[in-house]
């Protein structure tokens, strides 16, 4: 098995340093990036269109999914807290994958493919194997997403609005465990003493406040 198979980590994907910041990178940030590197190596972007998704699927967003097929779209569907957190929070991070694919050909080529493209059926495929088992273990954070991947639920997707006969799409739910420990310095009883929160958004510079305890 090569350094990219199963069980192993996005091989490129690096977190960001510190986290002296709350508005800095953290386990569901960096999931997301290690999960479309994981998933951009068995759909290339050269011939797969990608997209996140933000939230439920609207008639609009449909069409901007569906306009160059076939295509690849992740988005982040919550996350289920452990019922025995204390100062370190341990939850499970829900995910959720479409893929879409376009075939003239009918039901038969939209779900097994021919030689103008892939099948909803190989698309679920390669999927499943891409991301089963898969472990995201950034390194040297005071957090972890140190659980493999774990799919939940595969299935076909269909609504009333979609109404190109021509479109067969698929579903992929599952899960990330991960953990996260207060960043170092936030462990102390005075920590709240002098907390920066900096957010750097706007175009027009960053915005930062600072909160002090009263004296």
């Amino acid at each position: 098995m090569s350094a990219t198979g199963w069980g192993t980590s996005a091989p490129n994907a690096r977190p960001t340093g510190g986290l002296e910041a709350f508005s800095g990178e953290g386990p569901l940030h960096f999931t997301a990036l290690a999960l479309k590197e994981r998933l951009q190596m068995v759909f290339p972007a050269t011939l797969f269109d990608w997209h996140w998704l933000d939230g439920k699927i609207s008639k609009g967003q449909w069409g901007a999914l569906t306009r160059r097929c076939p295509s690849i779209c992740l988005g982040w569907a919550g996350v289920t807290p452990s019922g025995t957190n204390g100062e370190a929070f341990e939850g499970r991070s829900h995910w959720f994958l479409a893929v879409v694919t376009r075939n003239q050909g009918g039901p038969q080529y939209r779900l097994l493919g021919d030689s103008k493209g892939a099948g909803v059926l190989q698309l679920v495929r390669a999927a499943t194997l891409a991301l089963n088992g898969f472990v995201i273990d950034p390194p040297d954070t005071p957090w972890a997403a140190s659980g493999a991947v774990e799919i939940s639920d595969i299935s076909a997707l269909t609504s009333e609005d979609w109404t190109d006969e021509a479109l067969a799409a698929a579903g992929i739910s599952f899960s990330v465990p991960y953990q996260e420990a207060l960043p170092p310095g936030l462990d102390t009883p005075n920590h709240f003493d002098a907390l920066a929160v900096s957010w750097s958004f706007s175009p027009h510079g960053a915005w930062t406040d600072t909160f002090m305890e009263a004296s």
